[in-house]
């Protein structure tokens, strides 16, 4: 069940990533992306809005879809200079809360861990960067992503499916908003 539910969104993920990008403006729209506007000011991403830029060019930057980043930051719902204690000990730094597990990984990647919890577009970088890389080891985009939380090879596997579920139902909220966009813009063109 659970794998095609994912093949589900991502038919659905497809179709709508083509239009979120390839929208025609009109003469009086306000802005080149008006469906990415519309999320933004619609979605719990309005939390984000001043960091819609750092997402954008951070997905460009690593490949990486940027309705999954939005939905990945929406599944952590972090804040700018958090540093957030888990049950195991460790901790999550900021907006895309990354674990602190990885400090070496982001060493090595040439982040600073107190720069990556402070500031929030150097947070989006390193994490898009982590998420790039998980979904290049495992060849496959929900891997990926799964394993930015939780390996599924781990000791609680349930971490990492329930996870991508999370981030699943995130990316589904944001496809209906976009879907419903697209419809009224449709409408108002007059076609």
């Amino acid at each position: 069940m659970l794998i095609s539910a994912f093949s589900k969104v991502t038919l659905s993920f497809g179709l709508c990533a083509i239009l979120f990008f390839s929208v025609p403006v009109s003469a009086n729209a306000n802005s080149a992306h008006p469906v990415r506007d519309m999320l933004y000011k619609q979605t719990a991403l309005k939390k984000y809005e001043k960091f819609k830029n750092c997402i954008f060019w951070q997905s460009k930057n690593f490949n990486v879809n940027e309705l999954v980043l939005m939905s990945v930051l929406l599944a952590e719902h972090g804040n700018e200079d958090s540093k957030i204690k888990n049950q195991n000990k460790t901790y999550d730094y900021g907006l895309m809360q990354i674990n602190d597990a990885r400090t070496d990984e982001l060493v090595a990647l040439g982040y600073d861990l107190n720069e990556v919890r402070t500031d929030g577009c150097k947070n989006i970088e390193a994490a898009t960067h982590i998420i790039s890389l998980e979904i290049e080891r495992a060849g496959d985009v929900w891997l990926g992503v799964g394993r930015y939380h939780y390996n599924e090879n781990g000791k609680y596997p349930k971490h990492h499916y329930k996870y991508r579920a999370r981030v699943n139902k995130k990316l589904d909220s944001l496809l209906k908003v976009a879907k419903r966009s697209l419809r009224l813009m449709h409408l108002s063109s007059g076609q």
